[in-house]
């Protein structure tokens, strides 16, 4: 393979993984405060047949969640978009829910609910309480 090739393969996998960033590191990057690292990796066999998740799906569920008006909604959603841990872990991430490893699939979804569904509908009661 020739050097462009190469270097024009690279590039595609830059631009793949920047778009790809939340729009928190977005704003972490363009802030000056963080720098933007590299790293080779080892792909993963298992991960390269899953269909592949994007910032365009984690704004439509995020969309959808913010629109619920009950948390049960929330976790029908949740289901119906996300199968597995990874996915929901990548989701909690593209919307600035903190996660950790040793959650459980429950937790995530209790967490990525709390921070979207539940924050509405807290905020919600509030204001109702306040009039």
């Amino acid at each position: 393979m020739k050097n462009e090739n190469i270097i024009s393969k690279f590039l595609i996998e830059l631009v793949k993984d920047l778009e790809s960033l939340s729009e928190s590191d977005i704003k972490k990057l363009n802030s000056g405060e963080y720098s933007l690292a590299l790293k080779v990796l080892k792909k993963n066999q298992s991960q390269e047949g899953k269909p592949e998740l994007d910032t365009k799906k984690a704004n439509l569920v995020l969309d959808e969640l913010k629109a619920c008006n009950s948390r049960d909604s929330g976790y029908e959603i949740l289901n119906n978009n996300f199968k597995n841990k990874n996915e929901l872990e990548w989701f909690a991430k593209q919307i600035d829910i903190f996660v950790m490893k040793q959650d459980k699939v429950d937790k995530i979804r209790e967490k990525i609910i709390e921070g979207t569904v539940g924050a509405t509908l807290r905020s919600s009661a509030i204001q109702r309480n306040d009039t």
